[in-house]
C-alpha cells in the first residue's frame, strides 16, 4: 500500500532496478514523485484539497472623541469604549476622511499610535475604528467561487492598495454584500467586506487548500488510495526517460499514469477543471431565475 512519500520513491527505485540507498538516485526519485504528484494535484480542484473556515466579523467601534495634533502619530480616546480593539484595525475621521493603521492601543488609556503623523488636527465625535481585513487560512490557495453567499454580480480579483484607498473614500457600514481578496504589498492575503460590517456577521470561506509538496519520508499522500498508483507510474516516466534514457519504458508509464488520472476524473467528474492549467480562456456564468437575485458572473484574467 502505497501511504508515504517514502513508499513511492521506494517504490519507483525497485521498479527501475536502481539501488534504493544510492543518493543519487534517491534525490532523482523524490524529484521525479513529487513532480508527478503536483502534476495531478494541479489537473484539478479536488475535492480533497477544499476546506472551510469560519468568519466572524467585527463590528466598528465610535463613540466619545479622539484628539490629536497635525504631524503626531499618537491619538487619545476621551469617553471611549475601545474593548477589544487591536493593532492592526483602521481608524478614520470625518474631518479628513485619511484611513490611519492602527499600530498599538490601549483600550483602557485611550491612548493609541497610528503609522503615520496626521495630516490634520484631531478633534471629533465623527470617527470609525474597525478592523478592515481579515486573514484568510494559511493553507489556503484560492477561494471556491462556486459557494459564494453574496447574490450580487461581481468579479472575482485581487485588489490593490489604490482601490482600497478609493473605496474608503466614503465608507459605508452596512451588512456585507461582496467581498474582495486583498494583498496590500505584504504577500498575506485578506479578505476585504463590501460594506464594512457594522454587526458581527458569521460567514463561511469555502477554499482550495495550497498543494502541499512531499518533503520528509513519512509525508502522506492526500490522493485517495486507489489512484496513489497514479504517481507512481508518472514517476516511472521521468525516472525511465531523464535518468535511464528508456524512453519506450517512460512512455508505457507515462500512458498507465495517464489512464488512472482519467479514471481519477472521472470519478471526480462533477469538481471543476482548474482553469489556470487550461490551455484556453476558462469563463464560467451562473443563472438564477429568481428576479430577486442578481446574476453573478466571474472569470479568471
Amino acid at each position: 500500500m502505497l501511504s508515504t512519500f517514502q513508499d513511492c520513491y521506494i517504490t519507483v527505485l525497485n521498479r527501475c532496478g536502481l539501488s534504493v540507498t544510492a543518493p543519487v538516485y534517491v534525490t532523482e526519485a523524490q524529484t521525479a514523485v513529487n513532480q508527478a504528484y503536483l502534476t495531478i494535484l494541479s489537473y484539478r480542484k479536488w475535492p480533497f484539497l477544499r476546506d472551510t473556515a469560519h468568519f466572524e466579523t467585527t463590528p466598528f467601534i465610535t463613540g466619545g472623541v479622539v484628539t490629536g495634533s497635525a504631524g503626531s502619530v499618537d491619538v487619545t480616546g476621551v469617553g471611549v469604549n475601545w474593548t477589544g480593539a487591536s493593532s492592526g484595525w483602521q481608524l478614520i475621521g470625518t474631518n479628513d476622511m485619511t484611513i490611519y493603521n492602527v499600530v498599538s492601543v490601549n483600550p483602557s488609556t485611550g491612548a493609541m499610535v497610528i503609522d503615520r503623523p496626521l495630516t490634520a488636527d484631531l478633534n471629533t465625535s465623527g470617527y470609525w475604528l474597525f478592523p478592515l481585513t481579515y486573514p484568510v487560512p494559511a493553507n489556503c490557495d484560492t477561494p471556491i467561487s462556486e459557494n459564494l453567499f453574496i447574490p450580487q454580480r461581481q468579479k472575482l480579483r485581487y485588489i490593490e492598495e489604490w482601490d482600497m484607498r478609493r473605496r474608503l473614500m466614503n465608507p459605508v457600514f452596512s451588512e456585507p454584500r461582496l467581498w474582495s481578496v486583498f494583498f496590500g504589498g505584504t504577500g498575506q492575503p485578506s479578505i476585504v467586506f463590501h460594506p464594512i460590517p457594522d454587526k458581527v456577521y458569521a460567514w463561511d470561506f469555502p477554499y482550495s487548500m495550497v498543494i502541499p509538496s512531499l518533503v520528509n519520508p513519512s509525508d502522506l499522500l492526500v490522493i485517495p488510495e486507489p489512484y496513489r498508483m497514479a504517481v507512481v507510474e508518472l514517476a516511472l516516466g521521468y525516472v525511465y526517460s531523464d535518468v535511464l534514457n528508456m524512453l519506450d519504458m517512460a512512455e508505457a508509464a507515462q500512458s498507465r499514469g495517464k489512464n488512472l488520472l482519467q479514471e481519477m476524473g472521472r470519478r471526480y467528474s462533477t469538481v471543476m477543471s482548474n482553469p489556470y492549467f487550461q490551455p484556453y480562456k476558462f469563463r464560467r456564468r451562473l443563472r438564477n431565475t429568481d428576479p430577486a437575485i442578481v446574476r453573478m458572473t466571474w472569470e479568471d484574467t
